[in-house]
């Protein structure tokens, strides 16, 4: 399976912790392919928000105009999305 960039777009990306706000500008490649996650947020977007991740306590660390904002992510999601697919991947395997 491969999966080809279709266009690519920029959108707004804001990250809010209370009234701690930082907005940014980012590229985004479109893709046509299955997956359970609607975004993927790489590189540019680590690089973008200077974010600091801990992926093993799948937290991200990013500096905002009043202060160090904490992003939890959210851990029972992103296992039921992996295995959603793997599933996925399956069928076509």
């Amino acid at each position: 399976m491969s999966a080809y960039p279709l266009r690519r777009i920029n959108l707004q990306v804001t990250l809010r912790e209370g009234k701690n706000t930082r907005s940014e500008f980012l590229t985004f490649e479109v893709a046509d392919f299955d997956s359970a996650y609607k975004c993927i947020l790489g590189r540019p977007f680590l690089k973008k928000f200077m974010v600091v991740a801990h992926f093993a306590y799948s937290v991200l660390k990013v500096l905002g105009p009043r202060g160090l904002m904490t992003i939890h992510g959210d851990r029972k999601g992103t296992i039921t999305y992996d295995m959603e697919t793997l599933d996925m991947i399956r069928q076509y395997a």
